[in-house]
């Protein structure tokens, strides 16, 4: 039977009913449940990079189109390919958001190859300053005094995370601090356009649509450079599938659903825990082992995030 309900009216019910959910104790349970899921996923994803022997936009490329795959035929019975969004703006967005989430890769997995894992993904987590800046400017978002708190203290701890130890000049050399703060702006790009889109697009079409045009964007860099997409290893292979599975198919699409409950701030906030998990995997999988100072930093941003779910929760 068709609902005679007015479109409108139907909308303003689907919002106040998000509201309600959200407000009630298993569902914000499960949202911020299943964003420490994505958290964690992604943290792996440096790893898998560091274990990969190709180019760093084949590398991007590969995450991204194998992850376009696998969640293709997973949403294959709900027809995902017919739930393009109708209207061009919508259309254009989901383009838009493909574009920054496909740089950001880049950028970040050029970053990872170059310097340390800690201090690339920590230079790359100042994406909550860009995101503050353009919810602000764009979705006229005000964060909560829990996410102001919390983010001065985020803020306070990076400093130390990214100041170069004794004889690590050259981590300055090749541009890779400049990498991880591009990937940063990049990925406060992917984050704000999927803010403005996730509100009234369906879930599942989003996330797949944006990959899709995330990887069709580098797939044309990689040919527009020359660059070989065979010929690799094995363990490559195998890094590349990993890649698409575990910090892009689970990580970037839990907090793509996570996303349409909680402002873009508090989720740019909670994805600085990547860098922490991603140190603290890499001391005995690749031997980088962070001096005190990172460590006490890296406390510091844990319990800014904790300050800021607590101003989140306050708000909803």
């Amino acid at each position: 039977m068709c609902s005679t309900t007015p479109k409108s009216a139907r909308d303003s019910l689907i919002d106040s009913t998000r509201s309600i959910t959200m407000n009630e104790p298993g569902r914000r349970l499960r949202v911020f449940l299943t964003l420490a899921a994505g958290i964690g996923a992604i943290s792996w994803a440096a790893i898998f990079v560091r274990f990969c022997q190709a180019p760093s936009l084949v590398i991007a490329f590969y995450r991204l189109a194998l992850a376009v795959l696998v969640l293709s035929l997973l949403g294959r019975s709900g027809g995902i390919w017919r739930n393009l969004p109708p209207t061009p703006k919508a259309q254009l967005f989901i383009g838009l958001s493909g574009i920054f989430l496909g740089l950001h890769f880049y950028t970040w997995v050029e970053a990872v190859q170059r310097i340390p894992v800690a201090y690339a993904l920590t230079l790359s987590s100042t994406h909550p300053l860009f995101v503050g800046l353009l919810c602000w400017l764009l979705l006229g978002e005000t964060p909560a005094k829990g996410l102001l708190l919390g983010g001065l203290l985020v803020l306070l701890g990076m400093v130390g995370m990214s100041r170069p130890d004794a004889g690590s000049a050259r981590d300055l050399i090749g541009g890779g601090p400049f990498l991880a703060l591009a990937a940063a702006f990049f990925f406060a790009g992917y984050l704000t356009v999927g803010r403005m889109l996730r509100e009234k697009t369906d879930f599942l079409a989003y996330v797949v649509f944006t990959y899709a045009t995330a990887a069709l964007f580098l797939g044309l860099l990689v040919l527009a450079m020359g660059l070989p997409l065979l010929g690799y290893n094995l363990r490559t292979y195998l890094m590349f599938l990993l890649l698409a599975l575990v910090p892009t198919g689970l990580g970037h699409t839990s907090i793509n659903w996570a996303i349409r409950y909680l402002s873009a701030t508090f989720v740019a906030l909670t994805v600085l825990g990547e860098p922490i998990g991603a140190t603290l995997l890499a001391i005995p999988l690749l031997g980088e082992i962070p001096p005190p100072l990172k460590i006490l930093s890296g406390s510091a941003i844990l319990t800014g995030i904790y300050m800021a779910a607590r101003g989140e929760v306050t708000r909803s």
